[in-house]
Formats: structure tokens, C-alpha cells, sequence
């Protein structure tokens, strides 16, 4: 990793995956000066259920690649 930015998203009530390893992973890469966000889908579990995590998902998918969402995010 260079200067690129690293996002990670992660359910906080994932069954399969602790959110602390995303955690852990965001403060490592942190730590090494990397350009890293961790965002929080509260209340979902590994597989998204509530629309709103859903949405937050694809909106930050095309903000990171610098391509606008437009109407590409509704569901």
C-alpha cells in the first residue's frame, strides 16, 4: 500500500467476523501512517439486512473510486 485509501466496512453485529479484526486492522494501518477509514454498520450482521447499511455500502464504494452514485445507489 502506497497512498491509496483503504476503507473497511464492517457490521457491527457480524456473526462471522469480529469487528474487533477490522479494528485491529484500521489501528495497524493507522499506525504505518496509511490513509485508512473504518466505517460502522450498526446493527447489521455479515450479510446486510437493513437497507440503510446497504445504501452506505454503495454510496462509499463510488466515493472512493472518485465516481459519482448518482441514482446508481437506489434500491
Amino acid at each position: 500500500l502506497t497512498s491509496q485509501k483503504v476503507v473497511l466496512l464492517h457490521s457491527t453485529m457480524d456473526s462471522e467476523i469480529s469487528l474487533s479484526q477490522s479494528t485491529k486492522v484500521a489501528g495497524i494501518l493507522e499506525s504505518a501512517g496509511k490513509n485508512v477509514e473504518l466505517i460502522r454498520l450498526e446493527g447489521d450482521d455479515h450479510v446486510l439486512g437493513f437497507q440503510k447499511n446497504a445504501l452506505t455500502v454503495c454510496k462509499t464504494t463510488f466515493k472512493t473510486l472518485g465516481i459519482e452514485s448518482g441514482d446508481k445507489c437506489v434500491l
